[in-house]
């Protein structure tokens, strides 16, 4: 591939390894992330653009990553001539409207588990049925020094390490199978349905 000039526009600096990787390839590239505080990204690696907008007619090849808008931009430029890679309006509303891009596989024949919007988590919440049946506040009082008294030296959790698990679940949140956290167990009922993945859900 002959040399050519990569504008990436990003909104928070999720292709700095692909920019990367194009400038060590031989090609001119700039790079121009939206956000103000990730701006530092990459910094060192790939040359950067302060408005991507007036970069445009510089470049030969414009891409963006992510939705929210990206597509639309992306869209517009290549009715201009521009040779662009990134989504469309379509794709953009696929992933941020949750409701639309189910109702767009289920018009394409793929079976989608229920589902439904809410405006706040407290109105989520009551939607879901209740499967507890004791009261909410009452008196408990775990005492625990059988193992202490055997010699047990109890490790505790560090705030660090419960902010690492925390920031480990923001990380990979897009693997997390909602459906199968959905609660399934009833107390006041002998038995109960064991959990299931949304992949078997989806074939009811």
């Amino acid at each position: 591939m002959d040399k050519k000039n990569f504008l990436f526009v990003s909104l928070t600096g999720l292709i700095s390894d692909i920019a990367w990787q194009v400038s060590k390839e031989g090609h001119e590239v700039r790079y121009f992330i939206g956000d103000k505080k990730e701006r530092d990204i990459a910094d060192g690696f790939v040359a950067k653009s302060k408005d991507w907008e007036k970069d445009k007619e510089w470049a030969d090849i414009i891409v963006f990553d992510d939705t929210l808008g990206q597509g639309e931009k992306a869209q517009a430029l290549r009715k201009e001539g521009k040779p662009v890679i990134g989504g469309t309006a379509y794709s953009d509303k696929l992933e941020d409207d949750r409701s639309f891009g189910q109702e767009e596989l289920k018009k394409a024949g793929v079976n989608i588990i229920p589902y439904g919007e809410f405006e706040s988590f407290d109105v989520a919440i009551d939607h879901v049925e209740n499967p507890r049946v004791e009261i909410y506040d009452h008196y408990y009082n775990v005492v625990h020094t059988a193992l202490e008294g055997l010699g047990l030296k109890p490790t505790l959790l560090s705030t660090t390490l419960i902010d690492h698990l925390f920031d480990v679940v923001d990380r990979y949140r897009d693997r997390v199978d909602l459906a199968a956290l959905a609660p399934t167990v009833k107390w006041a009922e002998t038995s109960s349905e064991l959990p299931r993945t949304g992949r078997e859900l989806a074939k009811t």
